[in-house]
């Protein structure tokens, strides 16, 4: 806090009006002994500028504390952002309408969009089936369900998906997180499978009839 010299009482009064309007607050008039309404008038001015010096430190604690929020904001986004793209299954979260909210980067890489594209799409535009957007009308969804569907690449190629769907608070309204599993393979082994216990069977059935016609015909021949 500085003090102007004393002199023309008008002139420290511009000065003082200046330096305020140049944002310093560590200015101040001189009070004399005499109490008249010049002092009266330095008296306020230098309260006035004592008030503006607190709320400059008030101001700047403030933006001190928001700035901390922010780069604390932005660690913790940063960290969801890794795990959201350490799932390895396809991550989408819409919203009751269907839109896209947030996806992570195995949804980029599976389906063949940016994350800008993706985030401007519909739940339609990607779901062969229509069952989803049904899910996204009912707010009674309080438990996760798995549904099959298909979902369909830019390229307009689809896969099989198994899909676990649960409803969650995402920026104070109720929207829809999908876990989306790309189930080509599981199909194919267990079609692989299927194929192989129904020839198995079928050759065990082959096996039981020829045993059995060979245990018929013969008794027969030697009568």
């Amino acid at each position: 806090r500085r003090s102007l010299p004393k002199g023309d009482r008008f002139d420290l009064l511009i000065d003082v009006l200046a330096a305020i309007a140049r944002g310093e607050t560590n200015v101040r008039l001189p009070v004399s002994d005499a109490h008249d309404t010049w002092d009266a008038v330095a008296v306020a001015i230098n309260f006035t500028v004592d008030e503006l010096a607190y709320r400059n430190v008030a101001v700047a604690n403030a933006y001190e504390t928001i700035q901390r929020t922010e780069s604390e904001l932005r660690e913790q986004q940063s960290v969801l952002r890794t795990l959201l793209d350490s799932v390895a299954d396809v991550l989408l979260v819409y919203n009751r309408n269907g839109d896209y909210v947030e996806v992570n980067r195995t949804a980029v890489h599976q389906l063949g969009y940016t994350r800008g594209e993706l985030l401007q799409m519909n739940l339609r535009d990607i779901e062969v089936e229509d069952r989803p957007p049904t899910l996204a009308a009912n707010d009674e969804l309080a438990e996760a369900r798995t549904l099959d569907g298909t979902h369909r690449r830019k390229d307009g190629t689809t896969y099989p998906v198994e899909m676990r769907v649960v409803r969650l608070p995402f920026r104070d309204q109720s929207h829809y997180l999908v876990l989306a599993r790309d189930v080509t393979e599981r199909q194919r082994a267990e079609a692989f499978r299927q194929a192989v216990l129904d020839h198995t069977m079928q050759t065990q059935e082959n096996e039981r009839r020829r045993i059995a016609r060979e245990l018929h015909d013969g008794p027969c021949q030697v009568l």
